[in-house]
């Protein structure tokens, strides 16, 4: 593995055995170490978790009381904002139903259920779900009768647009006023790639499962598919690294994909070719990286790998991952985009991307090109509100 700090290695340790992984922490932190792996797991929105962990320890290995404290607060507030989250998009969800598009909670709320033991009862002894930290919602909308991405994408922007006019579309979803106080993004395809050809491809995908991923109800929501999640969420994790960072939140996300994507059960003769989609989406790279860290970070066996690890891209993975924290929030090197202008901002964030060439090179290629393309886009659909 990368060269990990001390403070690194002792969360990745407790986050093994939150999640199951490993039986029991074998070292002993002391209270300045403590301090150090909270403010870690507070950077990748990851406290939920740590403190199911904390659970688990004897005595001796304990945190300081203070710390205790705060990791049940922290805990309590996740619970709760978790709570919140799934009724609103239970809400959202029959709304948009009742108006005529079908619908699936994308990663979010669906991931949360991917956390419990496959096959298990949520109860009192099986509820990590309820700690991973919420964020925003976004749900994939299908209008009735739609057989294309562009004509889908008209549809839910006119319908959105008849309540809030002023807001914000881009290539691949709406944003809409918060609800409940959780941000919401209406989603007309679940993900964009700067390679015009695989973006393509990923639409085609798309308009393929559609049908199949709005209908697959998991405990009153109806979520993606196991495949389709192992397809579509390394593209997310593939378009954060480009755009703003990935923290171990979302890799631990990707950790549930490949658990439930193993225990997958379908009678319909649809499951998809995992690793050959990812390869005609040109992701290979970034799928040998993943799982390299899933080995070595999480000790995932090999049953449940969907390619052959590859260590050199799995340092580099890893590097991203542990440098910037949750959405790259804690990446010092992004101070350099501030109070720089656009166009320097664009130059400087395509030098800044050429350091993933070797995991896409050719979403590297494509990102200027692209980034160019979809403003005049913007702009010539009106979606850039004035």
């Amino acid at each position: 593995m990368a060269t990990l700090s001390l403070i690194d290695i002792r969360l990745l340790d407790l986050l093994r055995i939150a999640m199951g992984a490993d039986p029991a922490m074998q070292n002993t932190c002391t209270a300045e170490e403590w301090r150090l792996i909270y403010n870690r797991a507070k950077e990748h929105a990851i406290l939920g978790l740590l403190y199911k962990a904390v659970l688990t320890l004897s005595d001796k290995q304990m945190p300081p009381s203070d710390i205790i404290g705060r990791l049940y607060s922290d805990a309590q507030f996740i619970r709760t904002q978790n709570e919140n989250v799934r009724a609103v998009s239970l809400s959202l969800q029959s709304k948009f139903r009742e108006a005529g598009f079908c619908t699936a909670i994308l990663k979010g709320t669906g991931n949360g259920l991917l956390y419990y033991n496959i096959r298990a009862k949520r109860d009192d002894g099986n509820d990590i779900g309820t700690y991973r930290t919420a964020g925003d919602i976004d749900i994939w909308l299908i209008a009735n009768g739609c057989t294309s991405i562009d004509a889908n994408r008209i549809a839910v922007i006119d319908y959105v647009r008849k309540f809030t006019p002023l807001v914000d579309a881009r290539i691949h979803h709406i944003e809409l006023s918060p609800v409940g106080g959780v941000p919401v993004e209406a989603h007309y395809v679940p993900m964009f790639f700067y390679s015009f050809r695989s973006q393509r491809r990923f639409q085609k995908l798309c308009i393929q499962q559609a049908q199949r991923q709005t209908h697959n109800k998991c405990d009153g929501l109806y979520v993606p598919t196991a495949d389709f999640n192992a397809v579509y969420q390394l593209s997310h994790i593939l378009r954060h690294l480009f755009e703003e960072g990935v923290g171990l939140k979302q890799i631990v996300d990707y950790y549930y994909v490949l658990l439930s994507l193993h225990d997958c059960e379908t009678n319909d003769g649809q499951l998809l070719d995992v690793a050959r989609e990812i390869d005609n989406l040109c992701m290979h790279r970034l799928a040998a990286a993943m799982m390299y860290v899933m080995q070595t970070a999480f000790h995932l066996p090999n049953a449940y790998l969907i390619c052959k690890p590859e260590e050199h891209l799995g340092k580099i993975l890893m590097r991203e991952v542990l440098g910037g924290g949750y959405l790259g929030i804690y990446d010092n090197r992004k101070s350099e985009w501030r109070l720089k202008g656009k166009i320097a901002m664009f130059v400087w964030k395509w030098k800044f991307n050429m350091r993933l060439w070797l995991l896409c090179p050719r979403e590297v290629l494509c990102g200027p090109l692209f980034r160019l393309w979809h403003y005049g886009w913007r702009r010539h659909n009106g979606y850039i509100p004035s």
